[in-house]
């Protein structure tokens, strides 16, 4: 996705306005940056302009109050075990709920 869809928007933005100089007028950017972007280019101001992030959001697990030592223990499993965290992570939950299905209540 990298620049496709600033491309995407930069050729449909010219559109509507009518050519590049006019688009450039209106948003205040030199039209070579725009012509760059429209050819495949990059431009952190487009971006900011338009509201484009350049990747997508990478979501991240944050587990506050976690101290130092059990997070260093969690990391030593991880290469003990040559898991990333994730499939480390995913294993300890299906143990979990493997469990919590066999206790008898």
């Amino acid at each position: 996705m990298a620049n496709g869809e600033l491309k995407q928007r930069a050729i449909l933005e010219i559109q509507e306005h009518g050519s590049i100089n006019a688009l450039s007028k209106s948003i205040g950017v030199n039209p070579g940056v725009i012509y760059r972007v429209m050819h495949g280019g990059n431009s952190p101001t487009l971006r900011r302009l338009w509201d484009i992030p350049k990747n997508q959001p990478v979501p991240r697990l944050i587990i506050n109050g976690c101290p130092p030592e059990l997070k260093a223990e969690y990391l030593a499993m991880c290469v003990d075990y040559d898991m990333t965290r994730v499939e480390l992570l995913s294993d300890m939950i299906e143990v979990y709920n493997d469990t919590m299905e066999n206790m008898p209540y």
